[in-house]
């Protein structure tokens, strides 16, 4: 009885501290103050494949942008797009505008980035996805912030369009975390992940890298260009500001959560850097735990006050963290869903984490 006291006190304590540190550092925050970005000229570069759905929404976000239409160019890159994406794009086309399309022998997002990557004219370079929207400001702050600052690298804020339905809020709920986690962590100083829907780099840094996207995995261009900047101590910010907020589409379903979930994970096997992976087992052990305790608690009361620790002391750190983050995405209306959220997520990272790097991946209608 004892043994399994102590370990649940060290499996929560353990993950206590680590949500603790998060909270502390999301309230650190880059001083992007006004500069002269007069001279700035910026390259936003989007891959798209099969995304007729998503464009006009994408396409109606950046004609609106008050960034002058002079000083920045839109490269999109057409991954062997199947429907009418292409044709959209020529149709809504602006003269800052550039359409690439890959090669047969050339196929993937990594594949498509790197293409617009080396044929960018600006300075800064800006990435988002097809199927995301965002406001009128949003290259404004990401160049007040790259002159202000002088990062080599800015990552941002991803929110999910208005959630409908009880799953989709769950996952909202969920995905907010993990931005929340991603801000912190970069705020630290340590930075575990971003989103490729929403950052910049500059130019002359990323060509300095070398082999920056990590071509040996199909997935994960956004986080090993983090770990690239990170390891060679490059300064990176993360750019706290409601102005360069990124909506982007939750997955369609369960499926497709897992397919993603499971798309995400795959990378971490390639982790190198001791704070991702200490981070990665943390969380997957106190899932692993609260679950176990759990379900043995149904056979025996001796796991029912190890699983009231672990599943207590998550839920009220995990509290007070999404009460911060959801507050600056306005949506404090999702915290009731963390009681519910709870088991299913350790029952998904539990899984993910032992099934997440078998079997295949399917994205875009592919095998990756």
């Amino acid at each position: 009885m004892d043994a399994f006291i102590i370990s649940a006190c060290l499996v929560s304590g353990l993950y206590f501290f680590m949500i603790f540190r998060l909270i502390i550092f999301w309230f650190k925050r880059e001083n992007c103050n006004p500069a002269d970005h007069s001279n700035l000229f910026i390259t936003v570069v989007i891959p798209f494949r099969n995304e007729e759905k998503n464009l006009p929404v994408l396409l109606a976000s950046l004609q609106k942008q008050s960034w002058r239409k002079e000083s920045f160019e839109v490269i999109f890159i057409d991954d062997h797009s199947e429907d009418n994406s292409a044709r959209i794009i020529k149709n809504s086309f602006e003269e800052n505008y550039v359409i690439i399309s890959l090669s047969d022998a050339e196929t993937g997002k990594k594949t498509a980035l790197k293409n617009g990557f080396s044929k960018a004219r600006g300075q800064m370079i800006v990435t988002t996805d097809a199927d995301c929207s965002f406001g009128s400001d949003w290259l404004s702050s990401f160049a007040q912030c790259y002159i202000s600052s002088k990062p080599a690298m800015i990552a941002g804020p991803v929110d999910f369009v208005k959630p409908v339905g009880f799953f989709e809020k769950i996952q909202n709920l969920e995905f907010l975390s993990l931005v929340g986690t991603g801000a912190s962590s970069i705020n630290s100083g340590y930075p575990i992940f971003c989103n490729a829907a929403n950052m910049a780099f500059d130019k002359k840094e990323y060509q300095k890298l070398e082999n920056p996207l990590f071509d040996k995995h199909s997935s994960g261009d956004d986080v090993f260009l983090l770990h690239g900047f990170a390891k060679a101590k490059k300064k990176i910010v993360y750019l706290n500001h409601r102005d360069s907020v990124v909506w982007t589409q939750p997955p369609a379903g369960i499926s497709g959560f897992i397919s993603q979930r499971k798309r995400w994970a795959s990378k971490s096997r390639y982790y190198r850097e001791p704070v991702s992976i200490i981070t990665a087992i943390i969380v997957f052990i106190t899932s692993l735990a609260f679950l176990s305790t759990g379900f043995a608690s149904f056979f025996s009361s001796v796991f029912l006050l190890p699983f009231l620790l672990i599943a207590g002391s998550k839920t009220i750190i995990d509290a007070i963290f999404l009460f911060q983050v959801t507050g600056f995405f306005n949506k404090r209306y999702l915290l009731w869903l963390l009681i519910p959220m709870q088991p299913l997520y350790v029952v998904y990272v539990s899984f993910i984490g032992i099934f997440g790097n078998t079997g295949t991946i399917n994205w875009k209608g592919r095998k990756i």
